[in-house]
């Protein structure tokens, strides 16, 4: 319930409030899995991080990619590393089983992005715990605290495939589910009478709307032995530090 709220709000504010202006993304390198563009990862660290991701792509086709960036420039992590998840199509087409892995270097910020398929594997609220437990204790080594993060993320998707995971990895458990507060639940009235008004007032924007919550919008790649896109979708599902 509070995915759809966090969605519902975030895209009616986009519509409300457009933006003029955003950060370039950049694009993929050529061994897709590991974009390293703050230089903040170290060289045995990088052919770790490549290595782990093919064997992941090849056992189920789930693609991690990790990347890093000098600055946000004033955007917020979620919305950029949406845009960089979908750019590059991470994750296969059908499965839609990849994910993304931001650090941006200044701010300091850090984001797991989740595919469609995975958000059942890897929640949000899963996403933040593996944060806490595996990238921020390792500030200010920005590099271990990245492989650290794969390898978690790596097991996790393993273990959601039935495969076999590291045998010293512990499982990140499982939380309750919240129910939503005072304050969301006035929220959500809040936001569904705003969807009528803009249904009455703006109803291509708000049939607009209704197109960006049902699509993920990943875009078509060739699977280049791993080292591209594979057309992946994705919704918004993550955690961010």
């Amino acid at each position: 319930m509070k995915k759809i709220f966090s969605v519902l709000l975030a895209a009616l504010f986009l519509l409300a409030f457009p933006c003029s202006a955003a950060i370039d993304i950049p694009d993929a390198t050529n061994n897709f899995f590991v974009a390293d563009y703050a230089d903040v990862i170290s060289s045995a660290d990088e052919l770790h991080l490549h290595s782990a991701a093919e064997n992941l792509y090849s056992a189920c086709k789930a693609q991690v990619v990790v990347a890093t960036m000098p600055s946000l420039e004033g955007e917020e992590i979620s919305d950029v590393s949406l845009r960089i998840a979908r750019a590059w199509g991470i994750g296969d087409k059908e499965l839609d089983n990849g994910i993304l892995l931001l650090f941006v270097r200044e701010e300091p910020r850090v984001r797991i992005e989740v595919g469609s398929g995975l958000e059942g594997a890897i929640p949000d609220s899963k996403a933040g715990r593996l944060l806490d437990t595996y990238m921020l204790p390792a500030y200010p080594d920005y590099s271990t605290g990245l492989r650290q993060t794969q390898n978690a993320l790596i097991n996790e998707i393993y273990i959601e495939y039935g495969l076999t995971p590291d045998k010293d990895y512990t499982p990140i458990q499982e939380q309750d589910s919240e129910e939503l507060g005072l304050f969301e639940i006035i929220g959500l009235v809040a936001l569904i009478i705003g969807g009528i008004i803009l249904f009455i007032k703006r109803p291509d924007l708000f049939f607009l709307l209704l197109h960006i919550l049902s699509r993920s919008g990943g875009r078509n790649g060739s699977s280049g032995q791993g080292r591209s896109g594979g057309g992946g979708g994705f919704s918004g599902g993550g955690a961010s530090r």
